[in-house]
This record gives C-alpha cells, structure tokens and sequence, in this order.
C-alpha cells in the first residue's frame, strides 16, 4: 500500500497566516506524481546535503519544508519561482542562501537556528514577503534595503544577541512590522 502523507500545514507561532490545509509529498512519492499536481514537498529531517535531483522537475510549487537537514548551502532554489513558503530552520547554513532574492512569490521564510551572520540587500527583491523567522541566528543588523519591502508583517530576531541601539535601529526600519527581539544584551552588535 503506498503511504500517502498528508498534513495541516499550521505554521510557528510566529506566523501571521492562517491555517491551510496543504498535501505535502515524501520523496518517495514524487516518481509517480504529476509533475503540475504537486504544489508542497516535505524534505525534513532527511539528512541532506543538497537539493535532489527529483525534485528539481516540480516548478509550481507553493511551499517546501527542507528543516532539519545539513545543508550548509542550498544551489537551486530560484529555480521554484512560485514558492511561497520555504523552511530551511535547523540546518547548517554559514551564509544566507542568496538564490532566495530570486523567490520574487515568497512570504514566509523560515531560516532560525542557521549560522549566517547576516542577510544580502537583494532581499529587497522578495516584494511580497510577510514573516521572515531569524530565531537563534547571528544576524545583529538587517539591511536598510529590507526596509522597501511593503508587505513585511513579522520579523522574529528573538534568541539574537542584539544591544539596545541597534535593536532601536531594526525598530525604525520597520516601524508598521512586528519586531520580536530578546532582551537587549550588554555587547557591540
């Protein structure tokens, strides 16, 4: 009997969407599946590396869950043009994954407990973003161009050790976002 993996797609806390009900697939599925019926994939927690090949061939997905894995990088997400909602949290990432710039139809974007220290001005290009979640990051400062983005609702920057200047600074950046910060910390950044 094929395993059919179907999921609520609730989102963090942090989320300011609603629920919706969306059908992830499990890598298994995708060699029998219509290549224009698959809209979110489920990759979480399966120890990669890179993105697989097998999935490069579903352009119109909405939403892809790559959480919990060792990527250090990640080549090929422009490629998913109408992605919408991308969790790459818990992985290894040392540097902010710039193929995201790319994802001009992304609203929420995942990216806590990574090791990147900062995020690339062309954010700016992802027009439509809403929820960005740099919990337990190294990210101190956001890019000024990050501040162009009109849809921007929430940016969550809790766990970041971030002193109260610059912490007043991300507040004005984003004066109609939600700012989730930590207390701030007695350090430079």
């Amino acid at each position: 009997m094929k395993f059919i993996h179907a999921i609520i797609f609730t989102l963090s806390s942090s989320s300011l969407f609603s629920q919706a009900e969306v059908r992830y697939y499990q890598i298994h599925e995708l060699a029998t599946a219509s290549v224009d019926s698959v809209f979110a994939i489920d990759l979480k927690k399966m120890k990669l590396t890179a993105l697989p090949e097998e999935i490069l061939r579903f352009k119109n997905i909405t939403h892809l869950d790559l959480s919990r894995n060792s990527f250090s990088k990640v080549e090929g997400l422009e490629q998913f043009k109408m992605l919408r909602y991308l969790n790459l949290e818990k992985n290894k990432l040392d540097y902010f994954p710039v193929g995201i710039c790319q994802l001009t139809e992304i609203e929420e974007l995942i990216l806590n407990r990574n090791y990147f220290e900062s995020i690339p001005t062309c954010i700016a290009q992802c027009s439509k973003l809403k929820s960005i979640d740099l919990y337990y990051t190294a990210v101190t400062m956001l890019p000024t161009e990050m501040s162009t983005i009109p849809t921007l609702e929430l940016i969550d920057l809790t766990g970041v050790q971030i002193n109260a200047k610059n912490q007043e600074r991300i507040r004005g950046l984003f004066p109609t976002a939600t700012v989730k910060l930590s207390s701030p910390c007695n350090c430079t950044q």
